[in-house]
């Protein structure tokens, strides 16, 4: 019995050191919500990314809209009837990715992205 309970605390206090929540220190030059902007090797990191990919096949992006018939304008699914003003899914909230990606992020997600954007019937 004892060989057990002695590793069972251990495990216990174990995973349990890791469940604080310590408020993360916002960084010199963050806006409000701790964005900061890229710093060169990233900038230099996500411009080879360019490089290595074929960003000008636009094939993706014509098998997305192939076909489609219909979409709404505003995509948005309500979280419940009882919150009206809460959405477990918002469109309009991924509007920002449109054009060629910022330095801070790197072209490849940014094009997923763009492509996730496309909806419809």
């Amino acid at each position: 019995m004892k060989k057990i309970i002695v590793p069972l605390i251990i495990n216990i206090a174990v995973a349990t050191t890791g469940c604080g929540y310590d408020k993360l220190e916002i960084q010199t030059g963050a806006d409000a919500q701790g964005h900061s902007a890229p710093t060169q090797a990233t900038i230099d990191a996500n411009q080879r990314v360019l490089g290595e990919l074929p960003f000008e096949n636009m094939e993706d992006f014509e098998q997305a809209n192939r076909g489609l018939i219909a979409r709404e304008d505003s995509l948005q699914v309500k979280a419940s009837e009882l919150s009206p003003n809460e959405y477990s899914w918002n469109q309009d909230a991924y509007q920002f990715i449109k054009g060629d990606a910022p330095g801070s992020v790197n072209p490849s997600l940014w094009r997923q992205a763009k492509l996730n954007n496309i909806h419809g019937l």
